[in-house]
Parts: C-alpha cells; sequence; structure tokens
C-alpha cells in the first residue's frame, strides 16, 4: 500500500514536468497540494496530543503553505513573492525554536 502512495506521489510531481512549459509554476503548485496534506496531518496530531512543539511545526507548515501560494500569485507581482520568502522565513526560524527545544529536553 505504502508503495503504491509513493508511485502516485512521485508521478504526480514528476510525469507532469516533462510536459509543461512553464516547470517553476508547476513545482509550486504541486509542493501547495502537498503541504496541504501535512498540514492537514499536523492539525489531526495537534488535535490528538495538543503538545506546544506540534503546534509550533503546525504553525511552520501553515507558513510555508502560505508562501508557497504566494509564490504561485507572484508572477506579476515582486511584492507577492517578498512576502513568500517572509513566511518561509518565520516557518523556519520556527522549526529551529522548535529544533532547539527538542534538544534541550
Amino acid at each position: 500500500k505504502n508503495k503504491k502512495i509513493l508511485f502516485a506521489f512521485l508521478s504526480l510531481a514528476l510525469l507532469p514536468m516533462f510536459f509543461i512549459a512553464n516547470i517553476l509554476h508547476y513545482f509550486h503548485i504541486i509542493s501547495s497540494v502537498l503541504l496541504i496534506l501535512i498540514f492537514i496531518h499536523y492539525i489531526s496530531n495537534y488535535i490528538r496530543y495538543k503538545q506546544f512543539n506540534t503546534l509550533l511545526v503546525l504553525i511552520a507548515f501553515g507558513f510555508i503553505l502560505f508562501g508557497s501560494i504566494h509564490f504561485i500569485i507572484s508572477v506579476n507581482h515582486s511584492l507577492f513573492y517578498v512576502i513568500g520568502h517572509l513566511l518561509e522565513l518565520i516557518a523556519y526560524i520556527l522549526i529551529l525554536i522548535n529544533l532547539i527545544r527538542i534538544t534541550r529536553k
């Protein structure tokens, strides 16, 4: 079952790259879809366990998701491009804070 899911994700991500002219735009769309799945997983994980570290990772993936969405709409607007990078920076800082919190325990 896991091999079928992995094959489906790989075919979703890799096969259309050979047929699409704007690969970067397609990459951001596919990464947004995958980030939505990760975000949903962390929402259910946080609802189940209610741990602060899980909440930090949930918020971080939310920022990465919104940053990726800003990259999709930043085709003609440089402001959205900058906002996307700032959201990703905040997300990676949150992941770093979570890593520091976990390694101190």
